[in-house]
């Protein structure tokens, strides 16, 4: 069983589970459906390929330790695939590509500067991210659409 009435919900605490680290890196990248198990190592899958593995060998030289989470949110959102947010940062880059990923990671992550091939812009309001990747986590497939489905719901009777 792997929806909300699988034994072990709510059987322990979740709190301090999460690694910790000092920036969040998320990369727009199509769809969790179409994801493979490890996206991240897909060499048909370049853009994430390039970007896990940049970061991964940057590691000693990034300023803060840094976590990368690809995302899905091309679908019916503001983002497109290759675009870059930055936590706690609060900044999107768009459009990142293969050919750039060095460059981006060298002077955004690594020095701290903004990337010489794009233009920062602010990020306002709260961001949630809900993982739904069924290929690494049949858990996240079943429960996480219908998550997403519900805060949907709930921004917009609210309104916000």
């Amino acid at each position: 069983d792997v929806g909300f009435d699988r034994s072990e919900m709510y059987s322990s605490s979740l709190g301090n589970t999460v690694e910790y680290y000092e920036r969040h890196v998320f990369l727009c990248y199509k769809e969790p459906v179409d994801w493979p198990a490890r996206l991240e190592n897909s060499v048909d899958d370049p853009l994430p390929y390039f970007l896990s593995a940049a970061i991964k060998s940057r590691k000693d030289h990034l300023p803060l330790k840094t976590r990368l989470t690809i995302y899905g949110g091309s679908n019916g959102t503001e983002f497109t695939d290759g675009d870059v947010l930055i936590f706690p940062e609060m900044i999107k880059y768009k459009g990142l590509k293969e050919s750039d990923v060095d460059g981006f990671v060298e002077d955004v992550l690594v020095q701290g500067k903004p990337w010489a091939s794009g233009i920062p812009e602010s990020l306002v309001g709260a961001y949630i991210f809900v993982c739904a990747h069924v290929s690494r986590d049949k858990r996240c497939g079943v429960c996480g659409p219908v998550l997403v489905e519900k805060f949907k719901e709930e921004i917009e009777s609210k309104s916000l």
